[in-house]
């Protein structure tokens, strides 16, 4: 066990979790030292634990995803932390790894992807999946496009959120309930993504997010 990378966990769901460990103890060279469903959890028991990668999941409860990121790297200089997410890589991706992430793969690629990209980040290289390279590559050879130039790290959790929402094509309305706050509430969030992104209009606004979900 000594010469095995030891892996913690962070994810909300015991099933996703089971199948990530039975996933990892299965390598020669990888092991899990430890799994929690919150970020407390996991602050608590990154005190104690000699750890080298971190599976963490966005959506959990309590310390919001980002906000653990932020934590850990504050506290744990050579802790590398991967992202597994339900949430749209190209509205996360660029921001985990400007908080410090060192990868970012969607659970649906968990299967072909977790592997290589945690020896990726092991060897001090970042791992980013191919529908990011791919956005990427779009923005290069689209200059009209409006994803040129418009940067996403500048926005809030709670702003992540709404864009995500409206590039699913919810309504104010369904996404105040998705959230729990009041539809002008929402509408603000629109404002200020507008203003950020420099969008002109709220048909602006979703023709841009519903782009971005295109290279999920």
């Amino acid at each position: 066990m000594t010469n095995k990378f030891n892996v913690y966990i962070v994810d909300d769901h015991p099933i996703v979790r089971i199948g990530l460990v039975e996933l990892i103890n299965g390598q020669a060279d990888l092991c899990v030292c430890g799994q929690a469903e919150d970020g407390i959890t996991t602050l608590r028991d990154l005190r104690s634990l000699k750890v080298d990668v971190i599976l963490l999941d966005l959506s959990l409860k309590g310390i919001h995803g980002l906000d653990l990121i932020k934590e850990i790297v504050s506290r744990y200089e050579n802790m590398k932390i991967i992202v597994l997410s339900m949430y749209s890589e190209s509205l996360y991706a660029e921001k985990v790894m400007e908080l410090g992430a060192h990868g970012y793969i969607t659970k649906d690629e968990v299967a072909d992807k977790l592997l290589v990209g945690m020896r990726t980040v092991i060897n001090g290289s970042p791992f980013l999946s191919e529908s990011l390279l791919k956005k990427l590559a779009y923005q290069k050879f689209n200059p009209s496009s409006p994803l040129k130039g418009c940067s996403t790290q500048k926005l809030s959790k709670r702003e992540f959120e709404v864009m995500s929402f409206v590039g699913d094509g919810l309504t104010t309305k369904e996404i105040s309930v998705k959230m729990g706050i009041k539809p002008k509430t929402i509408e603000t969030y629109k404002e200020r993504l507008k203003a950020k992104l420099k969008l002109k209009s709220v048909s602006e606004l979703i023709k841009t997010a519903i782009l971005m979900k295109k290279f999920d």
